[in-house]
């Protein structure tokens, strides 16, 4: 009999311990918690996508039959010379060629009032074509995509004034720039070239 006592008050003990322990995980928690989530990563950056620019619009058929006045960005002016070094007195031909670099036919004016070539030596305006043209004063034509059009100013290698005078002062040895424009519109396009005169 006092056998069966001790038993049943083991097992008491025994389930009451067990009660606890449960009670205590209910209430306080197991101590490991959910397992904080961070995003995957390998160390790399992700790219950012590529943009492909935007092509640009070709000319329509009507921009294409009905020229309009060239635009300054779309003309190429470029001067050459026979020789960059020549004697003094001596006529200077600078053969220029004007380029038309857009996307359409255009209209340009390449008469002497328009394309001008202006000769320098520092500060010193020694000749311009301004004061001493040739040629017609006006002359339209219609470049075409990529066309050239060809011209030639002439220096005499003298001084020049208004009326161009012949008997002008013939300029000096020294080092000169040969400045050629072309007005398109409302601007300039011009390039530059240095002689030496002997």
């Amino acid at each position: 009999m006092v056998g069966l006592l001790a038993l049943v008050l083991v097992a008491g003990a025994a389930f009451a311990g067990s009660l606890g322990v449960r009670t205590l995980l209910e209430r306080f928690g197991s101590g490991e918690g959910p397992a904080a989530t961070e995003p995957a990563t390998d160390g790399a950056t992700t790219p950012a996508p590529e943009t492909t620019p935007a092509p640009e619009s070709s000319p329509d058929e009507e921009a294409l039959a009905n020229p309009v006045g060239c635009l300054p960005q779309a003309i190429d002016v470029v001067t050459t010379l026979d020789s960059t070094q020549v004697s003094a007195g001596s006529e200077v031909p600078a053969a220029v060629t004007v380029t038309n670099r857009g996307q359409v036919p255009c209209l340009l004016d390449v008469g002497h009032a328009a394309l001008q070539m202006t000769v320098t030596s520092g500060e010193d305006q020694v000749w311009t074509s301004v004061e001493c043209p040739a040629g017609s004063s006006e002359i339209p034509i219609l470049l075409d995509i990529g066309a050239e059009e060809q011209r030639t100013l002439t220096w005499s290698g003298r001084r020049s004034a208004e009326g161009c005078p012949g008997d002008t002062t013939v300029a000096e040895a020294g080092t000169y720039v040969i400045e050629v424009a072309l007005i398109v519109g409302e601007s300039r396009v011009a390039t530059e070239q240095a002689l030496t005169l002997s």
